[in-house]
């Protein structure tokens, strides 16, 4: 059996027994968590993760515009082309498992110097005198494995494994981020219409209250001052409307930015666009350590972890031997007539060993740095879990506050609107003066505004816990 086939067999067997040198990836350990959020309703029990939250609104049409952006958003269609490159990169990284083979062919024409040969002319070799010219026509296959003994390459296909799993995990924190935003600017685009549609009523009620007070000035009943007073207010409050209207505008680019499609296609679709839902789903928030299992960004970051644990590995490796085998079978001749003669063929096959004794403390380094690398992103990891969990205690604060606040003003809306009605019916019977009239309906526009505000408002807060827990959960 050839000596090369030996060291072969004992070389596979060394590779089935042998080891991957470095740290092995594993779960990091949290940050000490509080048994639960602040401002959660109590239980600890670990929801089912809900990833199509924005369905328990009931809004059909939302559920469509939803599609359409994830389908179309340029920032989600990156993210996943950012997945097809770490897949690719991943498998450059496995393509280093296996043999390689090259294949070649050259030709080369060699002219001896006149001077040299006469030199050795004299010297006779196979029975006459060395040529001027010298061809040579190869062709012929380079193949070399790199035995993985101690798992350097190993750990490299592996850390690529680790980072495009953290970037499948990007991709899903961009669709969480894009499914936030295009409900956030559904709402927000039905609270401007909702306050564009309360200034149209009151100015509506101004207009009424201007047209009486005008019929009553004529009949010289009310002054001119009274007059004046009314237009003022009616005026001021159609002042209101363009910026909201503005606003609107911008809502409207902001989705079709969203969505990767031209501003008239929204426009085309907002007529269609439902207002606010009849109430809100109440959202579990579960504990605190089950962030890591729902948020992309911190599942994201514990991959990366385990990529740079996997790093510290590659950079262990160099510390060790490499065992190489190689092989280059080829034929070569004199003519191109001989290449493919039998008795052309030659061959080059045996194992190298690749030691690095001495870089000077480059790879001393490079092991240092990858283990620092390691600390700081345990660090990052550990940071994101801290703040994720700010943001949901904060979200749930913001939402109940809102939920309160909102209660008060439909209890005042309602209140200045009868308060509206009445101070009207006791001027035209002369009870009441214009100035209160219009006090009470300046009132009553800024608090209708104010209600819708407070409407838009809560349903951001409601989003933004759903982001913030990576999704959304039913008791």
């Amino acid at each position: 059996m050839p000596r090369s086939l030996i060291f072969f067999m004992h070389l596979s067997v060394l590779l089935l027994a042998g080891c991957m040198v470095g740290p092995d990836p594993k779960a990091p350990v949290l940050p000490e968590l509080d048994a639960g959020f602040a401002g959660a309703a109590s239980g600890g029990n670990s929801p089912a993760v809900d990833v199509r939250w924005w369905e328990r609104l009931g809004d059909p049409v939302l559920n469509g515009v939803v599609e359409e952006a994830v389908g179309g958003n340029f920032d989600l269609a990156i993210a996943i082309e950012r997945i097809k490159e770490a897949r690719a990169l991943r498998g450059e990284a496995r393509a280093a498992l296996f043999p390689a083979l090259t294949g070649r062919t050259d030709y080369t024409d060699i002219g001896i110097s006149e001077t040299q040969n006469a030199a050795v002319n004299p010297i006779v070799a196979f029975g006459g005198p060395i040529p001027n010219r010298v061809e040579s026509w190869t062709t012929g296959l380079d193949a070399s494995w790199e035995v993985d003994v101690f798992g350097g390459t190993r750990r490299r296909a592996q850390a690529a494994r680790f980072r495009e799993e953290a970037a499948t995990e990007r991709a899903n924190g961009v669709r969480l981020s894009l499914v936030a935003d295009v409900v956030d600017a559904y709402y927000t685009l039905a609270g401007l219409r909702g306050q564009r549609g309360r200034i149209r009523e009151n100015v509506e009620r101004q207009r009424t209250t201007t047209e009486l007070v005008s019929r009553l000035h004529r009949e010289g009943l009310r002054s001119e001052l009274d007059l004046r007073r009314a237009k003022a207010q009616l005026a001021a409050t159609q002042a209101v409307e363009p910026p909201v209207t503005a606003s609107i505008t911008a809502q409207l680019r902001r989705l079709s930015l969203l969505l990767g499609c031209k501003p008239g296609s929204v426009e085309a679709m907002a007529p269609g666009f439902r207002g606010f839902p009849a109430r809100l789903p109440v959202a579990a928030a579960g504990l605190p350590a089950d962030l890591v299992m729902r948020r992309p960004d911190l599942r994201e970051a514990e991959r990366n972890l385990a990529a740079a644990t996997s790093d510290i590995g590659v950079a262990t490796a160099a510390f060790y031997p490499r065992f190489i085998l190689l092989g280059s079978p080829q034929l070569t001749s004199g003519s191109s007539a001989d290449l493919f003669n039998a008795n052309s063929l030659s061959w080059r096959a045996g194992p190298r060993v690749e030691w690095s004794l001495f870089r000077g403390g480059a790879n001393k380094a490079v092991l240092a740095a990858a283990n620092s690398k390691e600390r700081q992103v345990m660090l990052g990891f550990e940071k994101s879990v801290l703040n994720a969990v700010g943001e949901v205690e904060s979200n749930l604060a913001t939402l109940q506050a809102e939920t309160l606040r909102l209660h008060f003003l439909e209890t005042s809306v309602s209140e200045t609107r009868a308060s509206v009605d009445l101070s009207a019916k006791l001027y035209r019977e002369g009870l009441e003066d214009l100035v209160t009239v219009l006090l009470e309906q300046q009132r009553l526009i800024a608090t209708q505004l104010e209600e819708v505000s407070s409407r838009t408002s809560l349903v951001a807060a409601w989003i933004r816990l759903h982001k913030s827990l990576g999704g959304g959960w039913d008791r």
